[in-house]
């Protein structure tokens, strides 16, 4: 559910670059995009109707995984930026 953005910055970075791949991300934007609906609502939403007790601890791990992917994101492009790697030996 997170890769729409990832995948649109990879279109984009390849267009300033002149890459002839763009197509691949493109698709994947839009494809990523209906199956982030189909995932939130019609796999979440329908488990969350069913099992309504639970739906407070898929919301947890839903920000979980959202917090996770945030603080990711600032780690990589600041280890980068001061010319380290962002895999561990």
């Amino acid at each position: 559910m997170t890769s729409t953005g990832p995948n649109r910055a990879y279109g984009n970075g390849l267009r300033r670059l002149g890459g002839d791949a763009t197509a691949f991300f493109d698709e994947h934007v839009e494809a990523d995009a209906v199956h982030e609906q189909i995932a939130a609502y019609d796999m979440g939403g329908s488990f969350c109707a069913d099992e309504p007790e639970l739906a407070g601890d898929v919301l947890f791990e839903a920000r979980c995984v959202l917090g996770l992917n945030d603080a990711r994101a600032g780690y990589v492009p600041d280890l980068r930026a001061a010319g380290e790697s962002s895999l561990r030996s």
